[in-house]
């Protein structure tokens, strides 16, 4: 397998930690996302048309985007270690809260940095998107992303993961945009007691530094 990575990047950092966590070594090719080499040949004509990264490329040629679909296959390749889940119980618990957390907050905060002004949004005009919120629709974004959070945070009391006690996909996709967005100065409430505690216990996980 080779991996397709850009270390700066959220996505690829989420399938990173989470081979990290079941022990697994990927080999990698860094794509430098800055110079746009993710959209330019032979990434964006051979590896992934769209130009995202990451993308795994298997054995037998097949390439795999999506960062959700490559950790899935991760664990059905190397069930050891399991962080989808041991039971069909356990996956679909873990399935249904990272959807939820992708939908309700990832992809609201994901908007919030892409629109407002600055380096990103000029990216992201030149490279992905026809059409774009207006800058200003970056707050409104922002806005409900958190809103989202609190409403989390209220729900996880007493948990020590997204799945109680158990370490998932889940904590992994939210903690890794959780992180992404600190250091983009979209912070997450500190007012949330839960996520605050919650966001340092996995910071202090080895595989956070993946």
């Amino acid at each position: 397998m080779l991996f397709y990575d850009y270390h700066d990047a959220p996505n690829p950092r989420v399938v990173r930690m989470f081979a990290a966590e079941k022990g697994m070594d990927l080999p990698k090719r860094h794509v430098d996302v800055r110079t746009g080499e993710n959209h330019r040949a032979p990434y964006n004509v051979e590896i992934n048309r769209t130009g995202q990264v990451p993308a795994l490329q298997l054995d037998n040629g097949q390439i795999l985007c999506e960062i959700l679909p490559i950790c899935e296959y991760l664990e059905e390749l190397q069930p050891d270690r399991p962080m989808i889940g041991a039971t069909p119980e356990e996956r679909a618990e873990t399935r249904m809260w990272t959807r939820w957390l992708d939908l309700k907050y990832v992809e609201r905060m994901t908007e919030a940095c892409v629109v407002r002004p600055g380096p990103i949004r000029d990216h992201y005009a030149r490279f992905n998107y026809k059409t774009m919120l207006p800058p200003e629709a970056g707050d409104i974004c922002a806005t409900m992303a958190r809103e989202k959070l609190h409403w989390l945070d209220a729900e996880m009391a007493g948990r020590q993961f997204i799945c109680g006690n158990r370490f998932s996909l889940a904590d992994v996709h939210f903690y890794v945009f959780l992180d992404f967005f600190e250091v983009l100065g979209l912070n997450f409430p500190r007012s949330c007691t839960w996520l605050t505690d919650y966001f340092a216990r996995v910071s202090s996980r080895p595989s956070a530094a993946a």
